[in-house]
C-alpha cells in the first residue's frame, strides 16, 4: 500500500455500494461516501463511471463486459476523481449476485491506495477550466453575454468540467449557464454532436432535459490545451 490505512481517506475502511446490473448506485455507505468526497444525493442514481478517471475508462469497460456476459467478477486498481478535481487510487471489486425476487445487484467493494492526488494534472486542469468559466461570466456581467463569450467554447468547458467533478449537466442547464434560449443553444449542441465533441447520455435524442457528456476524444484534446495553459 502507498500510505498507512490510518492516513487514507475513509479512515482505510473498505468501502462498499449496491449498484443494478446498469451500473447506477442503489445505496452507498459512508466510507465510499468519504472516499468520494461527496454527498449522498450527488451518488445515488450516478454510476462508477461518472467518479472514475477517464484514463481508466477503457479498461474498466473490458472487465464489465466480461462480468455480463460471463458472470465473472472483477478487481480493478484505477482513479477515482474526487469532487475538488483530486484523484485517489483505489482497489476496486466489483461482484454479481441474484437478489431474490428475480434480478440482480452488484456489490462494489473499493479500498483507497494513498491520498488525494491533490496537484495531479486533471486537479490543475479542472482548476483551469473553472478559472476560465468564471472569467466568461464575469465577462458577460462587465459588457453582456451577447459580446462575451463563445457558445460552443463555452458549452465544452463546461462539459469538461462537469466531467471531472462527476456530474452531468442537461441541454437546459447548459442553456441557462450560456445565458441563451434553449432553440439558440440546441443549435449549437447539435454541431456539437454531429462533430462527435459531445455525446446525449445512453445515445438517446437532444432535448432540453437530455444528459450531455464531453466526448472522449475532446476531452482528451480540451486536457492537453488545458495543461499547457496551466503549465
Amino acid at each position: 500500500m502507498r500510505t498507512d490505512a490510518a492516513t487514507q481517506p475513509g479512515g482505510g475502511a473498505v468501502a462498499h455500494c449496491l449498484s443494478g446490473t446498469d451500473y447506477r448506485i442503489l445505496s452507498i455507505d459512508g466510507s465510499f461516501l468519504e472516499m468520494l468526497g461527496r454527498e449522498r444525493g450527488e451518488v445515488i442514481g450516478r454510476r462508477g463511471r461518472d467518479f472514475t478517471c477517464a484514463d481508466d475508462h477503457a479498461l474498466n469497460r473490458t472487465l464489465q463486459t466480461r462480468l455480463e456476459e460471463e458472470d465473472v467478477p472483477f478487481a480493478i486498481t484505477k482513479r477515482y476523481v474526487r469532487s475538488d478535481g483530486s484523484l485517489l487510487w483505489v482497489n476496486t471489486t466489483v461482484t454479481k449476485f441474484a437478489d431474490g425476487i428475480g434480478g440482480s445487484r452488484l456489490l462494489v467493494t473499493s479500498r483507497a491506495l494513498g491520498e488525494p492526488i491533490v496537484d495531479g494534472t486533471l486537479a490543475r486542469n479542472l482548476r483551469t477550466a473553472r478559472r476560465l468559466c468564471a472569467a466568461i461570466q464575469g465577462g458577460k456581467a462587465a459588457f453582456g453575454a451577447d459580446l462575451i463569450g463563445a457558445p460552443p467554447t463555452e458549452a465544452l468547458l463546461l462539459l469538461y468540467t462537469a466531467e471531472l467533478e462527476g456530474t452531468v449537466l442537461t441541454g437546459a442547464e447548459i442553456a441557462e449557464r450560456l445565458e441563451r434560449s434553449w432553440s439558440a443553444t440546441a443549435r449549437w449542441l447539435h454541431v456539437l454532436l454531429d462533430r462527435g465533441l459531445i455525446e446525449v447520455e445512453g445515445g438517446a435524442a437532444l432535448c432540453a432535459e437530455a444528459p450531455l457528456r464531453i466526448g472522449q476524444g475532446c476531452e482528451a484534446a480540451l486536457g492537453q490545451l488545458l495543461a499547457a495553459l496551466s503549465a
